[in-house]
């Protein structure tokens, strides 16, 4: 129990930016850990504590180890989240294709569980791999509209029809900058 608590508060402390402390407390809750699927949480929380952090090799291989884990485990809902971190860490250090590669994984993963949040955080993640600036989605019982919003005039639509495949979009909508 001890160790579950040291990896939730860990997450808490890195919500609220105390970045040195949350990985702190998750390494702490990571070596008291005996259960699997926690040592997979905790290795997602030690990944993107490092990524905020700037410590890439390292961010890499908690996410990998936690990404094997959950596969390993048949663990739909944190391999989504794992995925979603892992995908933000590529992007933020440059590795664009590698990270459209994951997010897109995230994204299909994250639909299959039908969690929402899963959804959201791993469309924020697909946001960040391309040019476009807001993403919406609107979702009934029997239709899709996505909305877009992108910096230039160009729509890199190879980037986006991954998207549209993976949730069935019956709408895309996009909202070009005015012209100067």
């Amino acid at each position: 129990v001890l160790a579950k608590l040291y990896v939730r508060r860990a997450n808490f402390r890195l919500a609220l930016g105390d970045y040195a402390t949350a990985s702190s407390e998750a390494q702490q809750g990571l070596a008291m850990m005996s259960d699997e699927r926690e040592r997979a949480f905790a290795l997602r929380t030690l990944g993107n504590s490092a990524h905020v952090m700037g410590r890439r090799e390292a961010s890499e291989e908690y996410f990998r180890e936690s990404i094997a884990t959950f596969r390993k485990l048949a663990g739909p809902v944190g391999l989504a989240l794992a995925l979603i971190g892992f995908s933000d860490m590529l992007s933020a250090f440059a590795e664009f294709e590698k990270g459209k590669e994951v997010a897109k994984e995230a994204l299909a993963l994250s639909r299959r569980t039908g969690r929402a949040e899963s959804v959201s955080l791993a469309l924020r993640s697909a946001l960040e791999q391309t040019n476009l600036t807001e993403l919406a989605i609107l979702s009934t019982c029997n239709r899709t509209e996505l909305y877009c919003a992108h910096t230039t005039s160009v729509i890199e639509d190879d980037v986006l029809n991954w998207r549209v495949a993976e949730l069935q979009v019956h709408r895309l909508q996009y909202r070009t900058p005015a012209p100067e």
